[in-house]
């Protein structure tokens, strides 16, 4: 089997999340400027991560990847709900629509708000079905102080550009009333190193994938507060630590706090000196939202499509040089 793995917005996710899931069945990562050069002919399936319709140009070459003869999964990552909402202000979609409802089109979605907000675009049916995180995170200790008390460190994910977008206001209200809290911000596209933003607060800039490890070992929470969301890999991360999430919006087994200072600050404090992680949510998230997981929907899809046994039979054949083994 040959299944093209690409994104017109998610790239880095696309390529170093999700294609060594797919590696040993012939998942491979194209960039989408690469896709004309690709040899269709012979390619069985098509991965296309998010749906990123924000032009004329990037809707043709989306509609393109529809006309190439394969199944076609589309895996709506949250970002590209907002935009297609946006760009349909303006243009009439509905001939998109009607192409993304064809049969070979399958399309999946991470958690249920944004598979219902999809299926408000009049796609039929939705799949549900998450992104893999960067790594399966084990349950870590939290960090002590002397005299057995727990060091409280809440993370917050922030990239710059979207302050509003993700609340940067309500988290500093937040941090100044917790000021026995440590709050790190961190993000994986700010060109900050650290500096500080209050004396509880601190922004550490982007970081690489060993620092973040690091950071998420040092803390025992994480809060997350965002205007929309597709199925955050903050939130999944930080869930499979066993870290307390506090977030605004639908989740598996974590409560739903809205953007109230208060509330917020009420549910930090209820956590900041529990001495152990979250052992049950770590468990849960990693059966449920691991690349495993994630590996295992999108076969099944391929499965039903056919794409997946023909590559298994084709295999079979060119072990045996055609010859059926006799049971």
């Amino acid at each position: 089997m040959k299944m093209i793995i690409t994104s017109f917005s998610a790239g880095f996710h696309a390529q170093e999340n999700v294609t060594p899931i797919f590696e040993d069945v012939g998942g491979e990562f194209v960039t989408w400027h690469q896709l004309p050069n690709v040899d269709w002919s012979s390619v069985d399936a098509i991965y296309c991560i998010g749906w990123y319709v924000t032009g004329m140009q990037s809707l043709q070459q989306h509609m393109d990847l529809l006309k190439k003869g394969v199944p076609v999964i589309v895996h709506w990552a949250g970002s590209d709900v907002l935009c297609c909402r946006d760009f349909a202000k303006n243009v009439d979609l509905s001939s998109m629509w009607e192409a993304l409802n064809q049969d070979h089109v399958i399309h999946t979605a991470g958690r249920p708000a944004l598979a219902g907000e999809v299926k408000d675009f009049g796609i039929r049916n939705v799949t549900r079905c998450h992104l893999a995180s960067r790594k399966v995170y084990e349950p870590m200790p939290f960090q002590i102080r002397a005299g057995g008390v727990v060091d409280p460190l809440c993370t917050v994910y922030m990239p710059p550009g979207r302050l509003e977008f993700f609340n940067m206001d309500t988290i500093m209200k937040v941090a100044e009333k917790c000021s026995d809290i440590t709050f790190i911000l961190c993000s994986f596209s700010s060109p900050h190193t650290q500096r500080s933003i209050l004396p509880n607060m601190a922004d550490w800039g982007k970081l690489s994938n060993n620092y973040y490890d690091q950071l998420i070992g040092a803390s025992n929470m994480h809060l997350r507060m965002v205007e929309h969301d597709g199925c955050s890999l903050s939130i999944i991360e930080n869930c499979m630590a066993g870290r307390r999430v506090i977030c605004n919006q639908e989740y598996p087994e974590l409560p739903t706090i809205p953007k109230d200072v208060d509330q917020i600050v009420d549910c930090i404090e209820d956590y900041a000196y529990i001495k152990l992680p979250n052992t049950r949510v770590a468990e849960y998230y990693r059966r449920e939202f691991g690349p495993e997981k994630q590996r295992e929907i999108i076969l099944t899809i391929l499965k039903e499509k056919g794409v997946y046994d023909g590559y298994i039979n084709r295999v079979e054949e060119a072990r045996t040089g055609g010859i059926k083994e006799e049971v």
